[in-house]
């Protein structure tokens, strides 16, 4: 009878060990992005975003305009989904080596449903092909745009801006 006890204690252990581990394990895989910043606390950097600039020590982006492109129409017209383009001036400020599609990917992280990252399509205008990959210099702004395949066309657009600072920060988020 104490053996039998002594099993069913040990498997129930084992669930229990098993859940809190995977629980955990996804907690851990979630702060190993990003280190989340409590809204009443301010960042202590002096990088920030609001709704349409983020700034950090290597680049300041203003969003100028944000537009959702159907399948079909120009600008997509040979997409499967709908797309949001977003167009930006970039100013690279430090004079490391940074070029509008760097600079993009390096702050902002875009998001929909469930915090899944939207992929990343070809921008819609072509003009921009060119300029994304060029080299920004100290003190000068080059515009382009950013464009993503949305899931939907229902489900908000979560925008997140990060520095990279002994892994990443957070240092705002917006939902359009």
């Amino acid at each position: 009878m104490k053996k039998i006890l002594a099993l069913i204690f040990i498997i129930a252990m084992t669930f229990a060990l098993v859940s809190c581990s995977s629980g955990e394990d996804k907690e851990t895989a979630d702060k190993k992005e990003y280190t989340e910043v409590n809204e009443t606390e301010a960042y202590s950097g002096d990088s920030y975003f609001n709704y349409r600039t983020a700034e950090t020590e290597d680049v300041k982006i203003e969003i100028t305009e944000i537009v959702t492109l159907p399948v079909g129409i120009e600008g997509n017209e040979h997409g499967e989904k709908d797309i949001i383009a977003f167009r930006y001036n970039i100013t690279n400020k430090s004079g490391r080596e940074v070029t509008a599609l760097t600079g993009w990917k390096t702050v902002f992280r875009i998001y929909q449903v469930k915090k899944k990252p939207l992929n990343s399509t070809a921008a819609p205008e072509k003009k921009f092909a060119d300029i994304q990959n060029k080299k920004i210099k100290k003190g000068e702004t080059v515009e382009c745009v950013q464009a993503f395949q949305l899931n939907d066309s229902d489900t908000p657009i979560l925008i997140k801006a990060v520095e990279k600072a002994d892994g990443y920060k957070l240092i705002g988020s917006n939902v359009i």
